[in-house]
């Protein structure tokens, strides 16, 4: 019973930092995309080369944080304690959503102060993007290989447990 409670709480407190995250994100996102406050516009060929900046990041970024949450979560299975192999799943969880909202936060930074033309395309990415890695429940038990006992209870459709009988197509 300890064992589901740490699991659920874990699944909780990701979930909970997820939403808040995420909320702030689409929330920054309304104010930079609908204000109309004048921010200091940065000149032109700075803000060019902050633009390809932020799209290598993206390129980059994005791939390389999820092979690099990926292959560390594979290696979970392999701590027995089950605390510590949460503890160190919560960790990656974590590094993951940072990268994902932290790009978020430089389109909304590019979008504010160059207007760039593709930023809302950028953020609309990042924002469905997001959704691609929110914590679940059964995500966290299949990623840490912990498996909670379940009821076994036997398949109808298996003949041999639903009491009838077997035709045999053996030759006598």
């Amino acid at each position: 019973m300890e064992k589901e409670a740490l699991i659920i709480s874990t699944n909780k407190k990701l979930k909970t930092d997820f939403y808040i995250w995420y909320g702030f994100l689409i929330a920054l996102g309304i104010f930079s995309f609908k204000t109309n406050y004048p921010f200091p516009k940065l000149n032109d060929s700075l803000a060019i080369n902050l633009q390809q900046v932020i799209i290598l990041c993206l390129l980059g970024g994005i791939p390389g944080v999820l092979i690099y949450a990926k292959n560390k979560i594979k290696r979970l299975v392999e701590i027995p304690e089950i605390e510590r192999r949460l503890d160190q799943y919560k960790r990656y969880v974590h590094i993951r959503q940072t990268v994902f909202f932290v790009l978020g936060f430089l389109i909304l930074f590019i979008q504010v102060f160059t207007m760039m033309g593709s930023a809302l395309m950028l953020f609309a990415v990042i924002i469905f993007l997001c959704l691609f890695i929110t914590p679940t429940r059964s995500r966290l038990e299949a990623e840490t290989g912990v498996n909670l006992p379940v009821n076994k209870s036997m398949p109808t459709a298996d003949p041999h447990n639903a009491g009838f009988e077997v035709e045999s197509d053996k030759d006598e």
